[in-house]
């Protein structure tokens, strides 16, 4: 009993901890990006690295169950299980963002082509114009600008996204686009509603500002680096709280200044604190029950063995002969069968098998008769 209840316990514990995948989902963005998401039972942090058949994904706690999915449409092949998590299969060459949104506890990697072809980085800048990266998508489209100046879908889909910005730049780079382009139009009705009637006339004569923004280098962990919460906050920061994305080749991390990353932090931190207390509270309620429980167990299984014991020793503490002979004198002083269990305290059966004895078999020994 102990040894099966110590096994539920090993049991119940990995069930408690264990993480698992609810459900599995892919979307691909223009050719050349697809957005991979895990909804996940709880909230928790994993690893992303490259491996011989595409990437591998680190959980900690997995169980290892692969529900249900499809990854129909995209240049994603299939997804199975690994050690401690799941590979992403893919014969792509590519690199990632990867990011944990604690509320909805979501895990998810945006996989985007590594190759320098003007359709990827296209792609992937409008991607991230799309899903609120927009420093980083300013950036590209810098680049893309100085790499392909007579390619006039650069310059609209750039002033698409400052306009998301609210930047006067907008009407700047929508401008240099010609009549004779097929973008002309578009671009022109993104100058009417997109900007206001002053900022449109003072941005029109303006020369081409150059919006090119100084490399960040990341080296280790950068100072001030958080975990996101949740989409709103990419999507609309608190007032003076503006995250900024760094990138490198396999990763992006979201920062925010030290000096603001206190108050950011606080409401965030004390709810994560206060429901690791409460789960450690219960799981050593749990564990106190289940102690509790063998505790008695093993009381009550040494009571019986004791009572046992005490019992075989006053057995053995009276000879066959002399059994017979108590048994044989309280018959003639007319004792009952149960009044001579109780006074020699053995059972019935062992009264009416030294009667049965004394009767049938023999009775006593003849040195003892003749004494």
């Amino acid at each position: 009993m102990k040894r099966l209840l110590v096994m539920l316990l090993v049991v119940f514990n990995a069930a408690l901890f264990a993480t698992s995948i609810q459900s599995i989902r892919a979307k691909d963005y223009y050719g050349s990006v697809v957005r991979f998401v895990l909804d996940m039972d709880q909230d928790t942090d994993f690893i992303v690295e490259k491996s011989s058949d595409g990437f591998y994904l680190g959980i900690p706690g997995f169980d290892g169950k692969i529900p249900a999915y499809s990854l129909g449409g995209t240049y994603l092949d299939a997804v199975y299980g690994a050690q401690g998590g799941i590979v992403v299969k893919t014969n792509e060459n590519l690199n990632f963002y990867k990011m944990r949104l604690s509320d909805s506890k979501c895990l998810v990697v945006d996989f985007y082509k590594a190759d320098n072809s003007k359709a990827s980085r296209l792609a992937l800048a409008r991607f991230n114009t799309e899903k609120g990266r927009l420093v980083a998508a300013d950036k590209a489209f810098s680049s893309l600008a100085v790499d392909y100046p007579n390619h006039y879908d650069v310059w609209y889909y750039w002033g698409e996204l400052l306009i998301k910005r609210e930047s006067s730049r907008a009407a700047d780079k929508l401008y240099k686009i010609p009549s004779s382009s097929s973008y002309y139009e578009k671009a022109q009705q993104l100058l009417d509603s997109g900007l206001s009637p002053a900022v449109r006339d003072e941005a029109a004569p303006m020369a081409e500002e150059a919006a090119v923004e100084p490399e960040i280098k990341i080296t280790g962990e950068p100072e001030g680096a958080i975990q996101v919460k949740s989409v709103d906050e990419i999507l609309d920061p608190p007032e003076g709280l503006k995250p900024e994305i760094e990138q490198s080749e396999d990763a992006v991390v979201y920062t925010i200044p030290p000096e603001l990353l206190e108050d950011a932090d606080e409401d965030f931190d004390s709810t994560n604190s206060l429901r690791g207390y409460w789960l450690y509270i219960l799981c050593g309620i749990i564990l106190l029950v289940i102690l509790i429980i063998i505790i008695i167990l093993e009381r009550n299984r040494r009571k019986s063995k004791d009572f046992l014991s005490g019992i075989h020793e006053g057995h053995s503490s009276m000879d066959t002969n002399t059994m017979l002979k108590m048994v044989n004198r309280l018959l003639a002083d007319g004792w009952t069968n149960k009044e001579i269990a109780r006074e020699l305290k053995i059972s019935l059966s062992e009264v009416e098998q030294s009667i049965h004895r004394l009767h049938y078999v023999g009775g006593l020994e003849e040195d003892d008769d003749k004494q």
